[in-house]
């Protein structure tokens, strides 16, 4: 046997794949940079929907968020997580365009909100620029749908408004009056004791619309908070009994040793009175 022994020089061709910030998007308008500015711009900026911006770019909705709307944020020097998450998934696209304006530093140049208070448009800035600001990871994180029927109406302290305030909205931004419920007809937050929420007028969509946070989404993600109709007040809601088992209970009713029939209680429209 003669012993061979040597050197061969690896020939083959490297393959790179291209870097997830140098690709580009599909469609959705001119190339203005690397793809996470063009779909924090798309989302941010213009108030498209997730959706939307998945389509244009033709990226996944969880790469979308995870790695591009949330590494927008992140290099704009919003360094908050809770607040992240809660941008993102805020159901108000024009809250997403105020802090665009606050972060990008567009000025002229950025999203138009002449149409909106400018209080607002300020404390909303404000609010998700805070690194001290302690939140859930969503827009309203919490499960409103019990709170909104038990909330007590609190008459507007403001000068000139007579309305009450009766709509539950747990946000980051109606959080921090301390209040959880929202004037309906001034859209204001029922805070008289700082003379800022006198001047700060929220728009129409936090009195049209009841958000809660979606069962069917236990981790954060976007569209955890949802649109839902508002419950009937639990003390006026009527109830009827239901027999889980029918027949059980008529078997129950041939003798005294027999169980007792299972039962559940249900929300009726239809019905007239309490149980009997």
């Amino acid at each position: 046997m003669i012993p061979l022994h040597g050197r061969v020089p690896n020939v083959r061709t490297p393959r790179r794949s291209p870097s997830q910030a140098d690709r580009r998007p599909v469609a959705a308008g001119p190339w203005t940079g690397p793809r996470i500015d063009h779909a924090g711009s798309l989302f941010f900026r213009d108030g498209h929907s997730i959706e939307q911006v998945s389509l244009a770019t033709q990226i996944p909705e969880h790469r979308l968020v995870r790695s591009d709307l949330r590494t927008w944020l992140e290099r704009h020097g919003m360094g908050n997580a809770a607040l992240i998450s809660a941008l993102i998934d805020h159901p108000v696209a024009v809250v997403r365009r105020c802090v665009f304006r606050a972060l990008s530093k567009a000025g002229d140049g950025g999203p138009d909100l002449s149409g909106f208070n400018a209080e607002w448009v300020a404390h909303v800035a404000a609010t998700y620029t805070d690194p001290d600001c302690r939140w859930g990871y969503a827009a309203c994180p919490d499960d409103l749908g019990v709170v909104q029927t038990a909330a007590t109406r609190i008459a507007c302290p403001h000068r000139g408004c007579q309305g009450h305030a009766a709509r539950v909205v747990l946000l980051p931004e109606t959080s921090a009056s301390g209040y959880g419920v929202i004037c309906t007809t001034c859209r204001r937050m029922p805070n008289p004791t700082d003379p800022k929420w006198a001047r700060i007028v929220f728009p129409p969509e936090y009195v049209a619309l009841s958000w809660t946070a979606s069962p069917e989404r236990p981790r954060p993600a976007v569209g955890r908070t949802v649109a839902v109709d508002t419950p009937a007040p639990a003390a006026t809601a009527p109830f009827t009994v239901k027999h889980r088992y029918p027949g059980r209970v008529k078997r129950a009713q041939r003798g005294p040793t027999s169980r007792s029939p299972i039962v559940t209680l249900s929300r009726s429209p239809r019905a007239e009175g309490p149980p009997r």
